[in-house]
C-alpha cells in the first residue's frame, strides 16, 4: 500500500512496555521534530502503520508478545528494503547481535544506552 499524501514522514516505536514508549517518544520528539514519532506496543500494528506511511527509521524492542523484533525487523526490510532499524533491548549476547544482523538490524543498543547514542541513529539516517 502507497503512502498516504499529505502524512508527514514517521520514526516508529515499537516496545510492549509503556515507560520505555513514553521516553523514546519525548526524546524522539525533540530530536527531530519535523518527524511524527508513532509509538506501537506491538509489531502487527506498526507493521500496518509502517505500510502506509513514509518511515525511514523505527526502533524496536527485541522481547515482545507475538513478534519478536527480529521477526518485526525482516518484515520491515521486506516490505520496503530501505528502511533503517534500531533495536534496543537487555538481551545483549553475541547470538542475538548475530541474528540481529542476520534479520537485517542496522543498529543494535543494550539497555541501558546514553541516549547520545539514541540521537546519532536518528541523525545519522534522518540526515543522510
Amino acid at each position: 500500500m502507497p503512502a498516504a499524501p499529505g502524512l508527514p514522514p514517521a520514526v516508529l516505536v515499537v516496545d510492549d512496555h509503556p515507560g520505555i514508549l513514553t521516553v523514546l517518544h519525548r526524546l524522539l520528539l525533540e530530536f527531530v521534530p519535523t518527524y511524527e514519532i508513532l509509538p506501537f506496543s506491538d509489531g502487527e500494528s506498526a507493521l500496518v502503520h509502517a505500510a502506509q506511511r513514509v518511515v525511514p527509521l523505527v526502533f524496536t524492542d527485541y522481547h515482545m508478545p507475538f513478534m519478536t523484533g527480529l521477526e518485526l525487523t525482516a518484515a520491515l526490510k521486506a516490505a520496503t528494503p530501505g528502511i533503517r532499524v534500531a533495536m534496543i533491548t537487555a538481551y545483549d549476547t553475541a547470538e542475538l547481535r548475530k541474528r540481529a544482523r542476520a534479520s537485517g538490524v542496522d543498529y543494535f543498543l543494550p539497555k541501558p544506552f546514553p541516549f547520545d547514542e539514541l540521537e546519532e541513529i536518528v541523525r545519522s539516517v534522518l540526515t543522510s
